[in-house]
């Protein structure tokens, strides 16, 4: 049997390892001597011009029947070209990915490892994987079937959702809006400090806070850290738990109030509203010697003082502060046609205005419930459509060849 000789046609495993080989070194030169590729070079209307040609030009290449559609849709070269994806997905894991590797001196960064979706080498390899998967796509619709337009539909589909993601990277806007309670604003600043209006305005109608119930910990008076010094043990105040013990002392809750504010005469009373803490009233006593202590502690805030359970001279039991368990704001969105979208928004439940995406960002960590604004992330990418458009077809296409697939058994 003789065996064939290198860079004949068709091309196989040799010659695909080898030119995927030879595109990733030239992308590892050009990402050293030119830096990242600058996705936002891919900008409107540049990327919807690049896409359009490339789709051409798959059209075109699935018409032809030359060796190089035929190893671009060969078997062979799909699996090397997805080893090397996933090669540089595991350097992804391996090596911590930086925002921007501009002002480091670092080999690593330098060749692109540690921003590998912004690397040479990754968009010349994803280049080749869309010119493969859009040409391969349209080649199944030479002939009309059943499996052939199921098959474009999935291939199809991944092609879709890749583009979409690689060439709405330079549309992709990401900017911080501050709105104060009972105003409405629209400007934001980029990156320079400049402001820019915005197509759509917020206005903040309140921001509200819930916590987990706090902790309470002993401390050294002396030197205010947590005990033990090695590892702090903390009690968790619970509405059911009202006996533990923590370090030498046996606890005993006898009053808890989530929401509390203070009474006068060493005293808190329940009462929810602006400016009040948990507040819990405590028994304390020495395991050792007996000695108990009662007071209230609590967490304190811009309106209220901390108080602390003095047991001694050395040791005395104070309440962490609450974690907070979520935070939310009540706004109206206005976009530029007028429309009124009322809303809570908090952390994971975004809200979608067409290409824009609002996300409850964040508020003013000192005043915590006490803020008196909001921060609202806004995401804009016109071509995630295209994306969602592109996954439908994918999981469609795979329903489909997995159903004609187990009709043929």
């Amino acid at each position: 049997m003789n065996k064939k000789a290198l860079w004949t046609a068709p091309f196989g495993w040799q010659e695909s390892f080898l030119i995927i080989l030879g595109l990733f070194c030239i992308g590892t030169l050009l990402q050293y001597v030119t830096g990242a590729f600058n996705f936002l070079l891919l900008h409107n209307p540049v990327n919807y011009i690049v896409f359009t040609a490339l789709c051409i030009v798959c059209f075109f290449l699935s018409k032809l029947k030359n060796t190089l559609t035929n190893w671009l849709t060969s078997i062979p070269f799909s699996i090397v070209l997805m080893g090397a994806m996933l090669f540089l997905t595991l350097l992804m894991g391996l090596i911590p990915q930086l925002e921007t590797a501009a002002h480091s001196h670092s080999l690593l960064d330098k060749l692109g490892f540690s921003i590998i979706t912004r690397s040479w080498q990754f968009v010349l390899l994803y280049s080749l994987l869309l010119l493969s998967l859009g040409t391969l796509s349209f080649k199944r619709l030479t002939v009309w079937n059943r499996k052939n337009i199921f098959f474009f539909i999935n291939h199809a589909g991944l092609f879709l959702a890749l583009a979409g993601a690689g060439f709405g990277a330079g549309d992709m806007q990401r900017f911080v809006m501050y709105v104060d309670e009972n105003q409405t604003e629209w400007r934001v600043y980029n990156e320079n400090r400049e402001a820019m209006e915005l197509p759509l305005a917020i206005t903040l109608h309140d921001f509200s806070m819930e916590f987990y119930p706090p902790k309470l910990v002993l401390i050294d008076r002396k030197t205010g850290d947590a005990l033990p010094h090695d590892k702090p043990q903390f009690f968790q105040l619970e509405p059911k738990t009202v006996q533990g013990q923590l370090g030498g002392y046996r606890l005993e809750v006898l009053t808890y109030y989530h929401h509390a504010v203070w009474a006068g005469n060493n005293e808190y009373k329940e009462y929810d509203m602006i400016g009040s803490s948990p507040a819990a009233k405590i028994k304390a006593a020495n395991i050792k010697t007996g000695e108990s202590k009662t007071g209230w502690v609590t967490t304190g805030n811009m309106q209220q003082f901390v108080s602390a359970l003095y047991l001694n001279d050395e040791h005395a039991l104070v309440m962490t502060k609450a974690d907070p368990k979520r935070f939310l704001s009540d706004i109206t969105v206005i976009t530029k046609d007028g429309e009124k979208i009322r809303t809570t928004l908090e952390v994971n439940s975004p809200l979608r205005v067409g290409s824009w995406v609002i996300y409850q960002y964040g508020y003013d960590e000192d005043l915590g419930a006490l803020s008196n604004y909001s921060s609202f992330e806004l995401v804009y990418d016109p071509w995630i459509y295209v994306v969602y458009c592109g996954l439908i077809m994918l999981c469609l296409g795979s329903v489909f060849l997995i159903w004609l697939g187990r009709k043929k058994l």
